[in-house]
């Protein structure tokens, strides 16, 4: 529980963008955990296909919710320029090294409510080279009501653990040396 009972419940404004691959389904999670926890939840994304998020929309969705946190992942709220009040916490999930979070225009103009967490020890080192002044470890999470469900597994894929991932190239182990390790040694520990 993220609050004490009796207190009122943090209402909590999510970003995301229909056009992307993996961070809506990571928003949505998020989004479902903290309406699970008792928060009053708003997920901000692009009604249609042919559309984007406005400042506007931005705007009007703070000023209706009132949120207490703004959570984005891969953003940072300097991209987000005045739209935000700098009293509301924003929480950047960083899950992919895009160029944009690495801009010292953008590091630079972070706040004390600015929070920044990583996905990845490598990531986080990366932002810390970069200038962020602190970086929390985020790691990945799955929903076990979404995920964990045996009844509809096929056999061929039932396991402990998955690891699904976009690192191709050249293989994740050359990439990130001990993650299979660490991974194994975290599970069983």
């Amino acid at each position: 529980r993220i609050f004490s009972a009796g207190e009122r419940p943090p209402r909590v404004l999510f970003i995301t963008s229909r056009f992307t691959t993996v961070l809506q389904h990571v928003i949505r999670s998020l989004s479902d955990a903290f309406a699970q926890a008792g928060c009053p939840v708003r997920t901000l994304i692009e009604g249609r296909d042919a559309e984007r998020l406005s400042g506007e929309e931005i705007v009007a969705a703070v000023a209706g919710h009132k949120p207490d946190l703004v959570v984005q992942l891969d953003h940072t709220r300097p991209e987000l320029g005045d739209l935000l009040p700098d009293r509301i916490p924003f929480a950047c999930w960083i899950q992919d090294r895009l160029p944009k979070l690495f801009k010292p225009e953008f590091i630079s103009k972070l706040k004390r409510n600015d929070l920044t967490f990583a996905m990845w020890p490598g990531i986080r080192a990366d932002c810390l080279a970069a200038g962020y002044k602190e970086v929390w470890m985020l790691p990945a999470a799955a929903d076990t009501a979404t995920y964990a469900k045996p009844d509809r597994m096929r056999p061929e894929y039932a396991c402990d653990v998955a690891f699904v991932s976009n690192i191709s190239a050249p293989t994740p182990e050359a990439r990130y040396p001990g993650l299979v390790e660490r991974a194994v040694e975290t599970m069983t520990a």
